[in-house]
């Protein structure tokens, strides 16, 4: 599962020993995708955030 993230958050990614800051806009993956998705710091890749701005054009 890969999920694009909305809301910067801090966390340790799987099989790293320090925590980092995850930043909108990166993709993340695994039990870390799951747990933003969760948590509402993320949607699925693919999808839109309801907060997202419209594009113009």
């Amino acid at each position: 599962m890969e999920a694009r993230v909305t809301k910067a958050f801090p966390g340790v990614p799987e099989g790293e020993i320090y925590g980092r800051q995850f930043e909108v806009g990166e993709v993340i993956s695994g039990r870390m995708a799951e747990v933003a998705l969760a948590e509402g710091w993320a949607v699925k890749e693919g999808e839109k955030s309801k907060d997202a701005a419209p594009k113009r054009g």
